[in-house]
């Protein structure tokens, strides 16, 4: 590693500082810009200017003690490496630091001219590393905002820091209006590029601070925190609508693309991330069903309308899948045209509900704990045979599907016929295949 390092050291021993300055200051391939301040406070303004490369921070400070100096400093920067500096007796303090993300950690008086600046650089390094992998595991491939599983853990954490803090935070849920059309008119490649621009423009309209997400589809999620009300959030929103809302066309034809936003902020509308999306979905499909291209905050009032609750006289439908999002959106989008949706989290639960109940069709997702999709359909087929089934799963794992399963999973089901629903999806594909799977499924002698 070459070059120079901008580092911030959050220490209020003059002493301390001196020695830390003077460990950096010695000649090596690294070059360090030091700068210091004593309060957590003045850091959290510092990091917020965005000139930093690496943290070094003592635990205890006149506004902060303990493991919540280094919570709120990650908080601040998730992106960057954080050393932290501690004394013998707090080295156990020190450790759950690094178990939460830190990427070292030293002992004041311990401290030698090339041990801390080779701990700089491997922080740095590790980071670098860290964010490659992240990215992979972390990050939606076509749109590069973050994945259900990012956005889940940055929430819960934000929620609990925001709880602490005494704060408002929100979540936003976002669905492009129109969007298939574009699909039906162009394909889906175009699609593709529609959605990379739009996923663009929303991560522009957010802070450092707040995390944008793809939940699937053209449907996508944020996470907005430290709100002084819920006036912060709608502001965000308006912005992100009039981004996304903005004409971009790909050929002269491109239908136009806006965007329906629900907004629920905690605590008012629910203490628990799940909650939240939940009702931030609920408000946005009240902006789609009042004319699209709007905003609207969660209401309980709106609720007893929302598609979920109305009168099902439909066939019954269970979906199987440990993302409990994914239970949100089939209700909603499968009790809108009448169907009874029942969501359960993984496979022997499946089970249990189809002795229970008897249902025209099942998705079932390829991966879940305790029993995977391949198992899950052949048990329920023995107990159900006449319930219809779809496989969801990623679009290239279609071909390894029946290979995977040692006894072959066409032989074990028969005569009946399984459909796949390949993610991410768009939310018109949940219904037009729900309906064509249960048209089969009747059709069959």
């Amino acid at each position: 590693m070459n070059g120079q390092l901008r580092v911030l050291i959050v220490e209020d021993n003059p002493g301390d500082i001196d020695l830390i300055r003077a460990a950096l200051a010695e000649p090596g391939p690294v070059q360090f810009e030091a700068s210091s301040v004593p309060r957590l406070a003045l850091a959290i303004e510092r990091l917020a200017q965005n000139m930093t490369d690496l943290v070094i921070t003592d635990l205890g400070l006149p506004d902060s003690q303990g493991l919540d100096t280094f919570r709120v400093l990650r908080q601040a920067a998730p992106r960057l490496p954080i050393i932290v500096l501690t004394c013998l007796s707090d080295r156990n303090v020190a450790l759950a630091a690094v178990r939460e993300g830190a990427q070292d950690y030293l002992i004041k008086g311990e401290i030698r001219g090339d041990m801390l600046t080779r701990a700089a650089c491997y922080a740095v390094e590790r980071m670098h590393q860290e964010r490659k992998i992240m990215a992979l595991a972390h990050y939606d491939p076509l749109t590069q905002l973050a994945n259900r599983t990012l956005f889940f853990e940055i929430g819960n954490r934000g929620i609990a820091h925001m709880k602490r803090l005494g704060k408002k935070c929100a979540v936003l849920f976002i669905d492009l209006d129109h969007f298939k059309k574009v699909n039906d008119a162009l394909g889906h490649a175009a699609g593709d590029e529609v959605l990379k621009d739009k996923a663009a423009r929303l991560g522009k309209s957010i802070r450092e601070t707040d995390i944008a997400a793809r939940f699937g589809g053209d449907e996508f999620l944020v996470f907005l925190s430290d709100l002084e009300s819920w006036q912060n959030a709608e502001e965000t929103a308006e912005r992100i609508r009039k981004q996304v809302g903005e004409p971009r066309y790909i050929v002269s034809d491109t239908p136009g693309i806006t965007a329906s936003i629900g907004i629920a902020v905690y605590p008012d509308h629910g203490e628990a991330l799940q909650e939240l999306l939940k009702n931030a979905d609920a408000a946005m499909y009240a902006a789609k069903s009042s004319g699209r291209d709007r905003i609207r905050f969660f209401d309980r009032k709106e609720v007893v309308s929302a598609p979920e609750l109305a009168p099902v006289t439909g066939d019954n439908i269970l979906v199987v899948d440990d993302e409990p999002l994914i239970g949100i959106v089939f209700k909603r989008e499968l009790c809108a045209v009448g169907y009874h949706v029942d969501s359960v989290l993984s496979g022997p639960e499946a089970l249990k509900a189809v002795g229970q109940k008897k249902y025209a069709l099942a998705f079932i997702d390829k991966v879940m704990p305790g029993m995977d999709g391949i198992k899950t359909c052949v048990e329920l087929n023995t107990i159900s045979p006449d319930t219809a089934l779809v496989f969801m799963t990623g679009i290239f794992d279609k071909d390894n599907i029946v290979i995977a399963h040692p006894a072959g999973l066409r032989e074990q089901l028969g005569r009946q016929k399984i459909h796949y629903l390949y993610k991410p999806f768009a939310s018109g594909e949940i219904v037009s295949l729900a309906m064509k799977a249960l048209g089969e499924q009747r059709d069959q002698p």
